[in-house]
């Protein structure tokens, strides 16, 4: 039996019917942004998968503005850049993501509980791994925090100054309901 046959007769497909798509979006030209706007808030939770190229050819940071809000946010990570550990932390909602090289993707996931909830302060945690020409593919893990109560209903993703995104990077938005 195929690989596909054997997961979708497992109860993998339970787990992934759970996730109702929302939007994606794929560009067929440089952007320095990407905008999902009117994020439905019928949703109890969000998932945000991302494929990464950046634009010049090097690693690229996306940076998350949630209902356009540029202050009280920060970030958290931790990962490995092939020569040892680092940490950092940024002062916006960020995830480490894109290649080293021409037409070389990164991939992450970004994971938001109670998006729609009106009373809690926002969280995010994320999971990051870039594809590399070097010896080495660094990936990260991190932790966000928007201190906003409000329900995320829009998003805007940019690099960061001097980057932007390649042709073929997508991202999509996925919705959870508790019930």
């Amino acid at each position: 039996m195929p690989i596909l046959g054997i997961i979708a007769s497992s109860k993998l497909t339970a787990v992934s019917s759970a996730f109702e798509f929302i939007a994606r979006t794929e560009i067929n030209s440089t952007q320095s942004s990407i905008t999902f706007s009117s994020i439905s808030t019928s949703y109890q939770h969000l998932l945000i998968l991302g494929s990464v190229a950046p634009n010049p050819a090097n690693e690229v940071t996306t940076i998350f503005t949630w209902n356009s809000q540029t202050g009280n946010r920060s970030a958290i990570y931790i990962g490995s850049s092939g020569s040892g550990a680092f940490a950092h932390d940024a002062v916006w909602l960020v995830d480490y993501s894109g290649g080293n090289g021409s037409n070389i993707f990164g991939s992450f996931e970004h994971y938001v509980p109670s998006y729609s909830n009106t009373t809690y302060t926002k969280s995010g945690v994320s999971i990051g791994v870039v594809e590399s020409t070097s010896s080495h593919a660094p990936g990260s893990v991190g932790y966000q925090q928007l201190e906003r109560t409000g329900a995320l209903t829009s998003l805007v993703l940019t690099g960061t100054s001097s980057q932007s995104f390649a042709s073929g990077t997508s991202y999509a938005i996925y919705g959870l309901k508790n019930s």
